[in-house]
């Protein structure tokens, strides 16, 4: 499994935006990613540039964390390995 995890500050948002996505089909981002493979999951996250001197660590850290989940085999457990009772229907 291949995931890109992107955080920075920008200066048109007022407030931090995250974005967390799965592809339907990876896709090769050699342009974003430091390696051209195919990529199935998305993170972004952006906060304003004027939103104080930690402001880029704490995005930094978020990013980070995600990182490590995505990539921890016992954390991340892909959908279609769930239990039953774990579906959309048991939760409804």
């Amino acid at each position: 499994m291949i995931y890109c995890v992107y955080d920075n500050q920008v200066d048109f948002v007022r407030s931090p935006v995250m974005v967390f996505c799965r592809l339907s089909h990876p896709a090769v981002m050699a342009d974003l990613s430091e390696v051209a493979l195919p990529t199935r999951f998305v993170f972004l996250a952006l906060g304003p540039e004027d939103d104080g001197p930690n402001a880029i660590w704490e995005l930094s850290e978020m990013g980070r964390s995600l990182g490590s989940m995505l990539g921890d085999k016992v954390i991340f457990i892909p959908p279609h390995l769930h239990n039953n009772a774990l579906s959309r229907e048991a939760l409804a």
